[in-house]
């Protein structure tokens, strides 16, 4: 089977795919909602193709794309973007005016040379030494640090995306009690945005809402009729993806 990827960095073209998507039988279409990938099948139920929308856009637990917002005017969108790794946090407000607010916290969460968070190293050493009780403190603080900002400025501006980049176990405490975030794991805004980086900072954050803009579009059968309309309007092509600062 012949496979081919593109990646598009263009909200117009969104748009026009659309017009082509729901065009296409509901019973034809295949949500994976984990990844919000759509894969289109011809009459045989072969994959001709699969679409997958920039982060930025609305979630949707439906393959009725009748249903799915038409107007993919980039103004309409703002984005929460959360990047924690241990004792380092980029958080970031965005819309199409540029950064909106921005904040990145610095603690010393982690032992000189073993590279371990204090979270994790306490499950295996005791806490009676200073600096085990100095990196458990300063891992309190990180998190309710987080935890503050976020409470501020997301009633504010009511991100229609929250986008992350951290460890599960990092994610894990994100939410729990002590800390006082006012949202829920399960809210369906959030979304872990699958990109590399080196490191948390102020620049990265802008590196990351660049890297939501992109869809995907991956081609299983070349000799499909409607895949001309459909390169046609998704090129020219991204081409290499920025690496992160």
């Amino acid at each position: 089977m012949d496979k081919a990827l593109i990646f598009y960095h263009n909200h117009s073209a969104s748009k026009k795919l659309l017009d082509i998507f729901r065009n296409w039988p509901q019973t034809h279409i295949i949500l994976k909602a984990e990844n919000q990938t759509f894969n289109f099948l011809d009459a045989a139920d072969s994959t001709i193709f699969s679409w997958r929308p920039p982060f930025i856009y609305p979630l949707t637990d439906k393959t009725d794309l009748s249903k799915y917002p038409a107007d993919f005017t980039a103004s309409q969108f703002t984005s929460l973007i959360l990047l924690i790794e241990a004792g380092q946090a980029a958080l970031g407000i965005f819309n199409p005016s540029g950064c909106r607010r921005h904040k990145v916290i610095r603690k010393y969460m982690t032992r000189k040379g073993q590279g371990k968070a204090q979270i994790t190293y306490l499950n295996q050493k005791g806490k009676s030494r200073a600096g085990s009780r100095i990196r458990l403190t300063n891992t309190v603080e990180f998190f309710e640090e987080i935890s503050a900002w976020i409470n501020e400025q997301e009633p504010e501006f009511n991100p229609a995306s929250i986008l992350y980049h951290t460890t599960p176990v990092l994610w894990g405490m994100m939410f729990e009690k002590r800390f006082r975030l006012n949202l829920e794991k399960s809210d369906r805004r959030f979304r872990k945005i699958p990109v590399y980086i080196n490191q948390n900072t102020y620049k990265t954050l802008f590196y990351v809402y660049r890297q939501s803009h992109i869809g995907q579009i991956q081609f299983y059968n070349s000799e499909a009729a409607v895949l001309p309309d459909v390169v046609k309007l998704c090129l020219p092509p991204l081409g290499n993806i920025p690496e992160s600062e």
